[in-house]
């Protein structure tokens, strides 16, 4: 799908450059981004630094291959990196939510601390969803208000790990596999919590390869959403230039504006796109001056602002279309991309909810679109566990459609057409149909001609999730060799609860050198 002309992005990056080279970019509280950006030809104004059209042209060319790019970050791809290359796309959670729909009770409710491991533990189930880094903001009753949960606390921390083991156990038996990218964060709000998630997977797989999976834990990795109208707080800055500076093999910078329409950007959709366009090209452009190849995701969290309300809706279409032309944008510098399609400003699961992701997801994946997260309602703030169920079955169903038809010499079936076509066709009996019949149709119980497809499909998903909520007391114990590795990453964690804190070098192998 392409929504932009090539005239269309080439005026966009034209007035791009023009933004930057006449209006320029603030990086509030930075002189060492003003230092770098000054020695290679900037007007520098205090902090705000004003770009010349030919070292941003230049900057195009220090970017890495793209082809050659596989997102190694362990937080987000468990098991394998996941490729970058232009139009491979993968689905998941980003935002952070507040309350939790009851599908049972009809209504919403605050988000408690049970919920982060249900989450998990639906998402472990499903077979599309690749990432998980939503974050649930439970209500303590407690303190009396929101918090996140305290991971510093080894108490805390360990019954954290044995939740996470003794529901991926459950998730095993309820799929009959290992989830190849099991659902993780992307960015885990501590190296404690990072370190936990990895030592999830590490205690209950007890993989050969551990310690390289932990490794990829601590990737260096910058996420920015610069501060729209072109201004980039003082700690994105430095995250930017600490992960460009970084030897690692492996570092990350994500750059994703959030342009409210008529708010902190033009109400116009090719203006918010120049604006948006203009503040990623700037970090971009910052961080290959601190070190060439430096890999940039090209972000996208753009949205209409509903002027009558003040209120910004994700699941408009419009944002769906904001996101398919921020992927085209994404190709034309050669960078990967992540946006933020369908989801739905909705409040309850339902016929809004239902189109507004499809709609998105649809555009994201036509697209190609590398990371695209969805799947939440009231645009980011709430999760129901059966709308993720529904979303991992859209998942499969557009991908299916959106790949393509095959016009080689399966698909066009020429010998077959020929062999059982008039006067006495048995197209069913021929090989063809059996070797190829999943080739092109997708096989659902949410669509065709079946009992099943005609359920209610939120009334399917509730089956669904229910079943893999069903925890039962056997199901909890871990095989003796799992429980044996658990209790040797406990005692380390109660020996020493400082070492992650640090940040030094290699400190997490101290919690897993017992393994």
């Amino acid at each position: 799908m392409k929504v932009l002309t090539d005239r269309d992005l080439h005026r966009i990056h034209d007035a791009s450059l023009e933004i930057l080279e006449s209006n320029g970019v603030t990086f509030h509280q930075s002189p060492e981004a003003a230092e770098v950006l000054g020695k290679h030809g900037c007007n520098v104004d205090g902090f705000r630094v004003r770009f010349p059209r030919c070292l941003v042209e230049e900057c195009f060319g220090l970017l890495p291959d793209r082809n050659q790019l596989s997102f190694d970050y362990a937080p987000l791809a468990v098991t394998d990196p996941m490729s970058l290359k232009k139009g491979e796309s993968h689905v998941g959670l980003i935002g952070n939510a507040y309350y939790v729909h009851d599908y049972g009770r009809g209504s919403h409710r605050d988000c408690l601390e049970p919920d982060e491991d249900d989450k998990c533990l639906i998402l472990d189930g499903l077979e599309n969803v690749t990432y998980d880094c939503c974050n649930l903001v439970f209500h303590s009753e407690r303190v009396g208000k929101r918090i996140l949960p305290d991971f510093g606390v080894v108490e805390i921390a360990t019954a954290f790990l044995r939740r996470r083991v003794r529901d991926r156990e459950r998730a095993l038996q309820l799929t009959g596999r290992r989830p190849n990218a099991l659902p993780m964060r992307l960015l885990s709000r501590t190296d404690q919590e990072r370190l936990l998630e990895g030592l999830s997977i590490v205690v209950l797989q007890g993989r050969p390869d551990g310690e390289r999976l932990l490794e990829r834990c601590f990737i260096p990795f910058v996420w920015c959403n610069p501060k729209s109208p072109l201004q980039y707080s003082a700690e994105e800055t430095s995250g930017i230039i600490a992960v460009a500076r970084t030897p690692a093999a492996s570092r990350w910078a994500m750059i994703s504006p959030e342009v409210m329409m008529g708010a902190t950007g033009p109400v116009t959709i090719a203006g918010a796109l120049v604006q948006q366009n203009a503040e990623i090209l700037a970090g971009t452009v910052l961080a290959q001056l601190v070190q060439p190849g430096t890999p940039v995701i090209y972000g996208c969290v753009t949205a209409p602002m509903d002027l009558r309300t003040a209120e910004i809706s994700q699941g408009n279409f419009e944002a769906a279309l904001i996101n398919a032309a921020a992927v085209q944008m994404a190709d034309h510098y050669g960078m990967p991309s992540r946006i933020a399609p369908g989801n739905t400003s909705a409040r309850e699961p339902g016929a809004r909810a239902a189109v507004e992701m499809t709609l998105g997801l649809y555009m994201g994946l036509a697209a190609g679109g590398n990371l695209i997260t969805t799947g939440l309602l009231d645009s980011t703030l709430m999760v129901s566990y059966e709308h993720l169920v529904l979303m991992d079955e859209l998942i499969g169903q557009i991908k299916s459609v959106t790949r393509g038809i095959d016009t080689g010499q399966s698909g066009l079936a020429l010998d077959v057409i020929k062999e059982h076509g008039h006067p006495s066709p048995d197209f069913l009996g021929s090989e063809h149909t059996l070797q190829h019949m999943k080739q092109d149709i997708y096989y659902s119980d949410y669509t065709g001609r079946t009992t099943r497809s005609y359920q209610e499909w939120y009334e399917k998903a509730h089956e669904r999730v229910t079943r893999i909520l069903d925890r039962q007391p056997t199901d909890d114990l871990p095989e003796p060799a799992i429980e044996e590795r658990l209790e040797a990453v406990e005692a380390r964690l109660r020996e020493d609860n400082e070492s992650w804190r640090s940040g030094r070098g290699d400190w997490w192998r101290f919690y897993v050198q017992d393994l």
